[in-house]
């Protein structure tokens, strides 16, 4: 994760939090404790996303790492 996709999370969340403030100002808690979940699982979502997408790009390093060791080797 670069700095800039850190403070991209940092500036994502505090948005977050200002939206479900919003909300909770805005309607009844019946409607707004709903909203405010669907908010938080949806940031959830989009993390484990980023770093599931982390984990496959370290995976394709790892192997190009090791295919191109035993490509050396067979040389």
């Amino acid at each position: 994760m670069t700095e800039q996709e850190f403070w991209n999370l940092i500036y994502k969340k505090a948005e977050s939090e200002f939206k479900k403030d919003l909300i909770r100002k805005t309607f009844a808690p019946q409607i707004a404790d709903p909203m405010c979940k669907a908010i938080d699982s949806k940031d959830k979502s989009d993390l484990l996303e980023k770093l599931h997408r982390e984990w496959l790009e370290y995976q394709k390093r790892q192997n190009d790492i090791i295919q191109a060791y035993l490509k050396m080797l067979g040389n």
